[in-house]
């Protein structure tokens, strides 16, 4: 019993001519005929976040991967693949508006359909926490400019900076001691993601907020 596996590739197939041959000859009318592959199908599903916040980072959205196949994805607006344009993965930073992500995929025989996803916007608040300097927080976190970098009772002076993420100091070090505010104010920078660099006793953290 000859037991096949479930999938299996070809490539070619030999076509012999019947006919009648003295015994011990072999026919040489041999007909070798190569097979093509087919069309990739439409992606499955897209899978990810269909509501998001304004300005969230990170945000992953993938499809069931197939062997020999590439994956072009296409986003709305301005928005921009971080990583994974080509894979069946991407990793993508959101802006303000709602849209559709959208994907297809291709092989050597062609292009498939194309799948979408429409993702949603939500307004997101929070409150930043620092994990190294505990009773030290930022809010709003997205914000639309002016945010507040509180402490309780720190015993050092906490020194703060803020930086894009191309490393451009934005706004010049300042101090806090004991409990107070701090006014961080992006105001005239464009919206996107800053970094704040907080520096006490031989610690440095760095957290990121949104401006929307």
């Amino acid at each position: 019993t000859t037991v096949f596996p479930a999938t299996f590739e070809v490539d070619y197939v030999r076509v012999y001519q019947h006919e009648s041959i003295p015994l011990g000859q072999v026919s040489s009318n041999i007909i070798s005929l190569t097979l093509s592959g087919v069309n990739p199908v439409t992606p499955v599903l897209i899978s990810g976040d269909t509501v998001v916040c304004t300005n969230q980072t990170g945000l992953i959205y993938s499809v069931p991967s197939q062997p020999n196949e590439t994956y072009t994805w296409t986003l709305p607006g301005t928005l921009s693949i971080q990583s994974g344009q080509g894979t069946a993965s991407i990793s993508v930073n959101w802006h303000t508006s709602p849209g559709k992500i959208k994907v297809t995929a291709s092989n050597t025989c062609g292009v498939s359909g194309e799948r979408e996803l429409q993702v949603g916007i939500k307004s997101c608040t929070s409150v930043v926490g620092s994990q190294k300097f505990p009773g030290v927080f930022i809010y709003p976190n997205p914000g639309n400019g002016v945010f507040s970098l509180q402490s309780e009772k720190l015993k050092t002076r906490l020194k703060i900076q803020v930086y894009n993420v191309f490393g451009k100091l934005i706004l010049p070090e300042n101090e806090l001691f004991g409990s107070g505010k701090y006014m961080l104010n992006l105001e005239k920078e464009p919206a996107g993601v800053y970094l704040v660099k907080l520096q006490s006793g031989g610690l440095t953290e760095t957290l990121q907020v949104v401006k929307r």
